[in-house]
């Protein structure tokens, strides 16, 4: 039985055909380019997970971090100073106090916000326009 097999480079093999108006460059060239923008890009968007015991700093480098608060006493999870425009973070508290400060950007109008109940949890998105996170 034969298998049906496709491959997968014949569409930027014919980009560079003989005839073609667009500069070739080697197809392995093309490939290694490409892949090296998807892999940027996935590290862009792709959520960012952490299970923290303790004060935590949200990094800022993806566009959406979760961070899963399994502390046992009470912990402060610090927003960015400078986060990037529709930047998400997700906060899940699940056991002790959870405070949520915005490093100098409001949260729904307060500095802080807290994660008083156990498995309380909070989802801020960081727009420019208005220059401080809201709850969504």
């Amino acid at each position: 039985m034969a298998r049906n097999t496709r491959n997968p480079n014949a569409r930027l093999q014919r980009i560079e055909s003989p005839g073609s108006h667009h500069m070739a460059m080697p197809l392995d060239k093309q490939v290694q380019e490409i892949r090296e923008v998807l892999v940027d890009m996935w590290a862009l968007i792709s959520p960012f997970s952490a299970p923290q015991t303790g004060d935590y700093t949200v990094t800022g480098n993806v566009a959406i971090e979760r961070v899963i608060m399994t502390n046992t006493a009470s912990a402060t999870v610090t927003l960015p100073t400078s986060p990037d425009d529709l930047a998400e973070v997700f906060v899940k508290r699940t056991d002790a106090q959870v405070t949520i400060d915005g490093n100098g950007k409001t949260i729904d109008g307060q500095a802080t916000q807290v994660l008083g109940t156990q498995y309380d949890g909070a989802h801020m998105l960081y727009t420019d326009a208005a220059g401080e996170w809201s709850f969504v």
